[in-house]
């Protein structure tokens, strides 16, 4: 299924992490504002367009899954 080797880590990869139920629940109550992943990639692209690393060319994504 998969064209590459996918690796699995047995050991702890995080530590000192602790699991929490509904943490982007919580992130909110305390005042985090997410940004939509839209809106950072747009803002990324006009800052690096800004500064000179990404020409002006404009492309068409179509960021949408497809259906099945």
């Amino acid at each position: 299924m998969f064209a590459f080797t996918r690796f699995r880590f047995t050991g702890e990869t995080q530590p000192g992490l602790i699991a929490c139920e509904n943490a982007a629940k919580k992130l909110i109550d305390l005042g985090l504002v997410f940004t939509p992943v839209e809106d950072a990639v747009r803002e990324t692209v006009e800052s690096l367009r800004a500064k000179g690393f990404v020409g002006s060319i404009h492309y068409n994504l179509n960021l949408s899954l497809p259906h099945s």
